[in-house]
């Protein structure tokens, strides 16, 4: 006997063909592991699932599946990080530049340059934004206008522009290297 596919089953499936690549993508900034990436996505989806299942709306899927896969990233590195766990196995895959104590420094230090730079409001707008959110789905999420987001958006990239322009080393990688660096950080 054929099952049928359910609303829900074709949403579920609709949204994984349109966003599963992008969604892997943005895992892979958390981690290197292909596999937890994977795992990442997975999780997300059934989540959204598990949520739409149950009668709860979710009015921005895009959002949502990015904030989760966010948050199932960053716990998991908590929890490893509460474990001293070590992924020996793993070591090879990890960017020469993140074993270099002076690279690891230097990014943090551009982190700190970053975060001192920016307000928190403008600070979350450029984390979300990194996250491939649009000007609409952080005003949602935020609880602000699309106007806002924009204004604070302007600000950030003239307040990185300056710091680049400072001499101090400030790159375009360096920033996105902090960034994350910032988000581990922030949710650690």
């Amino acid at each position: 006997m054929k099952a049928v596919q359910t609303d829900i089953e074709w949403e579920v499936g609709a949204l994984h063909k349109a966003y599963s690549g992008a969604l892997f993508r943005f895992a892979s900034t958390f981690t290197a592991d292909r596999e937890a990436c994977h795992d990442a996505v997975q999780e997300a989806f059934l989540r959204y699932f598990i949520e739409r299942r149950c009668g709860r709306p979710i009015a921005n899927p895009r959002a949502w599946l990015y904030q989760v896969i966010r948050n199932y990233l960053l716990d998991g590195m908590k929890s490893a990080a509460a474990g001293q766990e070590v992924a020996v196995e793993h070591a090879e895959e990890l960017p020469a530049e993140q074993a270099d104590p002076e690279a690891m420094a230097a990014g943090q230090g551009t982190a700190r340059e970053i975060a001192a730079a920016l307000s928190a409001r403008e600070l979350e707008c450029l984390r979300r934004r990194s996250e491939g959110l649009s000007y609409e789905e952080i005003g949602e999420a935020l609880f602000i206008s699309p106007g806002t987001v924009a204004a604070l958006m302007a600000r950030v990239h003239a307040k990185l522009r300056n710091l680049s322009r400072a001499g101090n080393g400030c790159t375009f990688a360096g920033m996105r290297e902090a960034l994350i660096y910032l988000a581990v950080k922030d949710a650690a």
